[in-house]
């Protein structure tokens, strides 16, 4: 059986793999959508409006499905239908389906938002959580970095690939993270109690993370703004 693992290397994969996939499918979704599914202005801008709408209905939902129910299942939901909605982009050019995938990875956006920041926040103490957000804004800056000319090798094959490929990436991620994400416990900083906990996931009396304050809502921002620079782009 394959061993469950600490909260940290879980943020920090989610960070990574999450960077490379997004910029391997939006590098050049613009203009798969322009030359391959031969989209006009105001065709893309209903593209850009079903995303935002399909984010903007689903976020009270899948919260309640997060806090209520399950972090984890909300992370790894959301991970399948980011890919499963840029595979369906790329694998069916017409403007219809477009529509569709924005809805569906729209949605998917709305379970991952804010979910991953709860992972971290319980296991690193108020001490340590800038260190964490800090190195999970590098690492996924890291994987942008490597998923630009990925997308570019792709897409002179096909500018369908690239879409393909980080949908297949996306997917991966939430196969993985069914496996290795651990699934108890998932907090916020708000919830947590009255220990601190080191980033080995082990308990050390001190100051509680009960109350983060300013400080806990500005990385929980910094946190979503990791994840959102690239969805807020496209």
């Amino acid at each position: 059986m394959i061993r469950q693992l600490p909260a940290y290397p879980i943020y920090l994969l989610i960070q990574g793999v999450f960077g490379f996939g997004f910029i391997t499918f939006a590098t050049l979704s613009t203009l798969y959508r322009i030359e391959t599914v031969g989209l006009n202005p105001f065709q893309l801008v209903l593209v850009g409006t079903a995303l935002e709408l399909a984010a903007f209905s689903f976020e009270i939902p899948t919260g309640i499905l997060a806090d209520l129910y399950s972090r984890r299942l909300s992370v790894i939901v959301g991970m399948f239908l980011f890919g499963i909605g840029f595979m369906f982009e790329g694998l069916l050019p017409y403007f219809v389906t477009v529509m569709i995938a924005q809805v569906i990875w729209g949605a998917g956006w709305t379970f991952i938002s804010g979910a991953p920041g709860s992972l971290d926040c319980r296991r690193a103490g108020r001490g340590g959580i800038g260190k964490v957000y800090l190195r999970g804004a590098q690492i996924n800056q890291v994987g942008l970095i490597l998923g630009v000319p990925l997308a570019v090798v792709l897409g002179s094959v096909s500018l369908a690939l690239p879409m393909v490929v980080g949908g297949a990436i996306f997917v991966g991620l939430g196969i993985v993270l069914l496996v290795v994400m651990p699934g108890a416990g998932l907090q916020s900083c708000a919830a947590w109690g009255t220990h601190d906990v080191r980033l080995d996931g082990r308990h050390v009396p001190g100051r509680g993370v009960d109350d983060p304050g300013p400080a806990g809502a500005d990385h929980d921002h910094r946190h979503r703004g990791a994840l959102g620079r690239g969805f807020r782009g496209l």
